[in-house]
C-alpha cells in the first residue's frame, strides 16, 4: 500500500484503519479502494486470481533483488511491479553501480509465475520467448522514463536498446520464476545461452527460481490483508 499510495494520505489511511481492525465507509474507502481495486478486486468476489498471483510474484522478485547484499554491484534503479497487472512494459529493470570498475550497466527481467502441474522449463522457455520478443520494446519505454536523468544513469539509458542489440557488456537479460512446484528441479536456465547467443560474458545472463509451496495461497492472503478495511 505503501508502494502503490505513493505520498498521498492512502497507506496512513489505510494502516490506520487495518491496525484498527475498523472498516472504512465514505471517503476514507473510496480513496483506499482507488488504489486497490485495479489489481486486487473488491470483497467478496476479487480479480482475476491469474493475475493476482502474477502480481505477488513479482513482488517476491523485486524483494528479493532489493534485498540481496552483493559487495560487488549496488542496484541504482530498481523498478517496483507495476502499478497495474496488464501494464505494458518491462516486468523488471534493474541499473546496477558496479564497485570496482566504477561502470553503470543494466538487466532486463521477464518474470514468471508457475503454479500449474507441467513441468517449470516450460514457463521459463515461455519466458525466454516473450523477453526476446519484446526486449526491444520494453527498453524504449525505458530509455523514455531514464534517459533524461543526470549523470552516469541518464547517459547508460540513453543507450540501452543500442547495447541491446550489440549484445554490449553493460547489457544484459534476466528470467525470474516464481513457481509452487516443491521441490524445485535440480537443473533450471541451462538453455539459457542458447536462446541469447550475443550475451557470452560472465554475468550478463541471470536467473532466478524461487520455490514458494503456498504461492496461491499467500496471494490471497496479501489480498486479504489490503482488503481487511474495505
Amino acid at each position: 500500500m505503501q508502494n502503490r499510495g505513493g505520498k498521498s494520505m492512502v497507506y496512513q489511511t489505510w494502516r490506520t484503519a487495518a491496525l484498527a481492525n475498523v472498516k472504512l465507509t465514505g471517503t476514507p474507502r473510496e480513496l483506499v479502494v482507488a488504489f486497490v481495486e485495479s489489481v486486487f478486486g473488491l470483497p467478496p468476489e476479487g480479480k482475476s486470481e491469474d493475475h493476482l498471483v502474477g502480481h505477488v510474484a513479482e513482488w517476491m522478485w523485486y524483494l528479493h533483488a532489493s534485498e540481496t547484499v552483493d559487495p560487488v554491484r549496488t542496484p541504482v534503479v530498481l523498478e517496483p511491479p507495476k502499478f497495474n497487472v496488464t501494464e505494458p512494459g518491462a516486468d523488471g529493470f534493474i541499473v546496477f553501480h558496479e564497485t570496482v570498475t566504477d561502470e553503470y550497466y543494466y538487466r532486463l527481467w521477464e518474470l514468471k509465475k508457475h503454479t500449474a502441474f507441467g513441468p517449470v522449463s516450460s514457463t521459463v522457455g515461455t519466458a525466454y520467448h516473450q523477453l526476446r520478443t519484446n526486449a526491444m520494446r520494453y527498453l524504449a519505454q525505458q530509455v523514455s522514463i531514464y534517459s533524461t536523468t543526470e549523470g552516469p544513469i541518464g547517459e547508460l539509458c540513453s543507450n540501452l536498446v543500442e547495447f541491446w542489440l550489440e549484445s554490449h557488456e553493460r547489457a544484459g537479460a534476466g528470467v525470474g520464476v516464481t513457481s509452487a512446484t516443491i521441490p524445485p528441479p535440480s537443473t533450471c536456465f541451462t538453455t539459457m545461452g542458447q536462446q541469447f547467443p550475443g550475451f557470452v560474458k560472465p554475468g550478463q545472463l541471470e536467473g532466478l527460481l524461487l520455490a514458494v509451496e503456498d504461492l496461491v495461497e499467500i496471494a490471497k492472503d496479501v489480498r486479504g490483508y489490503l482488503w481487511i478495511v474495505l
